[in-house]
């Protein structure tokens, strides 16, 4: 397992750490948090299952056997690990403040969906490189 494996790894699990959390958060702060309205319960679901999503993803790359390398395949493999582990934070700031805002449209989740997808399309990127040398 290379170290970048073991970051994703780490990642990972911390972030299926948060998802719990933020399911005990709800299940204690319910009905208190949405006072009976089912949209903004549906809100602070919809982020809590970003963080799962965010936390499956990255576990998923831990056991891909990158081993970093120097060059611009070394660039994209960490640009692509960075841009994964922002879009997890970016879904767990919306978690933690879903109840400031109240709205459908949610930028935070936005951009954490765009740097989850560049995360993997980066990293499918250097595999594809790795794959022709």
């Amino acid at each position: 397992m290379t170290k970048l494996d073991k970051t994703h790894l780490t990642w990972g699990i911390l972030f299926v750490g948060v998802f719990l959390w933020s399911g005990t958060q709800m299940k204690v702060g319910f009905p208190e948090l949405y006072h009976g309205d089912d949209a903004v319960r549906m809100l602070y679901r919809s982020a809590h299952i970003y963080i799962l999503f965010s936390a499956l993803l990255n576990l998923a790359l831990a056991g891909g056997g990158d081993d970093l390398v120097r060059g611009i395949r070394g660039w994209i493999q960490g640009i692509s690990s960075l841009a994964l582990m922002g879009g997890s934070v970016l879904f767990l700031v919306e978690f933690l403040q879903v109840a400031d805002r109240m709205q459908p449209h949610r930028p935070v989740v936005f951009w954490g969906v765009v740097l989850s997808l560049a995360g993997i399309v980066f990293k499918l990127g250097a595999r594809l490189a790795r794959s022709r040398e």
